[in-house]
């Protein structure tokens, strides 16, 4: 029964990434769709368990025979998964303790009235709950600017850095379900989107500048649990820029996942039925076989 609902979660998650990636990524509705990466997850975890079958059923007890390979398997998987959380969560430990060792050892300066952190380390500008640090040397050549200042900042203001160790947190316990990893993906870049989004709003004339600002960034490493400044540099990020928002679709895609989440529970609750009804009948059938034998 487990395996079947793990099954079912995987599934759901699936498709609610399939439906960002064919229809909300190409819209400007970042807001909604940060909601929406972020509840994704909570939803395929919670839905397969929801049934609306609110018949009352007879129960029905079952007998089971211990089986020896049935356990040998049970305790192999079992091992592999907490193997899998150990690693993951070692991993994630790793990355907080390099954060916090920079946030740390920085050293503060003011930039346009904003406590910056400088660091040697040669990382790309990033930021972190409420800390924005750069490399010391990017400060020097001013490759970090108020466009850059301002990308960062939207980071921090619209707390970015929570929605990312959440979803850390969601892939070390679900770290065998590969779409969890395209989750954390999406949401990042769609983190990036609303960064940019802040900058062009106030620097339309500045687009190109910006763009180049962003490429100078690129061969520098950064931190994965951050939210690093030329996160994705892509051509779609930079198109994505200049679209402008479709004040339609703000109405029309909240309404449609709406009804794709609907369409959802209904789906699994009547395969839960359905199990539901076909239990009920076999021990229905078992019961009439064991009267006639009698």
């Amino acid at each position: 029964m487990i395996t079947l609902q793990i099954l079912k979660s995987m599934v759901t998650l699936f498709l609610f990434w399939s439906i960002y990636k064919l229809f909300l990524e190409k819209e400007t509705a970042f807001i909604f769709n940060r909601i929406y990466l972020l509840s994704s997850p909570i939803i395929a975890i919670i839905l397969p368990f929801i049934n609306l079958n609110l018949e009352h059923q007879t129960p029905i007890y079952l007998t089971f025979t211990p089986i020896v390979n049935e356990n040998t398997l049970f305790w192999t998987l079992s091992s592999i998964y907490v193997l899998g959380i150990f690693i993951y969560s070692l991993r994630f430990i790793l990355e907080l303790f390099r954060l916090f060792n920079l946030i740390r050892k920085g050293q503060n300066s003011f930039i346009s009235n904003t406590n910056i952190l400088l660091t040697k380390e040669k990382t790309q500008p990033f930021s972190f709950l409420k800390y924005i640090i750069v490399n010391e040397k990017d400060i020097q050549t001013e490759k970090f600017n108020d466009l850059i200042l301002l990308h960062e900042q939207t980071h921090v203001q619209q707390k970015h850095s929570l929605d990312i160790l959440f979803l850390e947190c969601v892939r070390i316990l679900f770290w065998f379900n590969p779409v969890i990893h395209l989750i954390i993906q999406s949401a990042k870049l769609n983190h990036e989107f609303l960064a940019d989004k802040a900058v062009i709003d106030k620097n339309d004339s500045k687009i190109k500048q910006y763009q180049e600002l962003l490429l100078s960034f690129s061969s520098q490493p950064s931190i994965q649990i951050s939210s690093a400044v030329n996160y994705k540099v892509t051509k779609k990020r930079f198109l994505k820029m200049k679209q402008k928002t479709n004040n339609q679709m703000r109405k029309v895609v909240p309404l449609s996942i709406s009804v794709t989440g609907i369409m959802f529970i209904i789906l699994f609750s009547i395969t839960n039925l359905q199990q539901s009804s076909g239990s009920g009948e076999s021990s229905e059938h078992h019961s009439t076989n064991s009267e006639h034998s009698s």
